[in-house]
């Protein structure tokens, strides 16, 4: 499950180009923002959940996918155990171009030029009117967001075993 979405620094500088350059190029950037906020709500979770993904992938890159975008543009992006990086934003040629520049890139390498956002989590939200405003929903996943299995497993053997020890007629 991806737990993070990466904005490379170079597709924001992209996604802004497009915006300038206004009319279809414009629409493309809207679309792509629009993919990058499905995966940030939580709405998309996998690469082919959404329907705008490209039927073939991409093999010359590791774990890469692209989305066709309105008028011939793609979006680029890689998934990295559990963050999703985006990574490119252009014509069908410009993203062809991208890829056979930065065949075999890898993710680890480029990860601390980018804009790293946390995907939300709508599966771990409770019921409305269960007591809980949204802004302590947002705070209880920053600080769980750290822990895994293996963190639980050691924190419930030391509780189970601190009350073995105190004795069974002592709670």
């Amino acid at each position: 499950m991806i737990r993070y979405v990466h904005l490379d620094k170079n597709l924001t500088r992209q996604l802004r180009r497009l915006h300038q350059a206004g009319g279809r190029s414009k629409s493309a950037a809207e679309h792509a923002e629009a993919i990058i906020r499905q995966w940030l709500s939580g709405e998309i979770r996998r690469p082919k959940q959404s329907t705008r993904s490209t039927r073939f992938g991409e093999t010359r890159i590791k774990n890469c996918f692209k989305y066709d975008l309105v008028e011939a543009y793609r979006l680029l992006a890689v998934i990295d155990e559990d963050h999703l990086i985006f990574l490119f934003v252009g014509s069908h040629s410009e993203c062809d171009q991208w890829i056979c520049h930065n065949i075999g890139w890898k993710p680890g390498v480029m990860k601390r030029r980018n804009e790293i956002l946390p995907v939300r989590r709508t599966s771990m939200k409770p019921a409305a009117g269960e007591g809980q405003s949204e802004e302590g929903n947002e705070a209880e996943d920053y600080i769980l967001r750290e822990i895994d299995e293996q963190d639980l497993r050691i924190i419930f053997a030391g509780i189970c075993r601190s009350r073995g020890n105190r004795g069974a007629g002592n709670p």
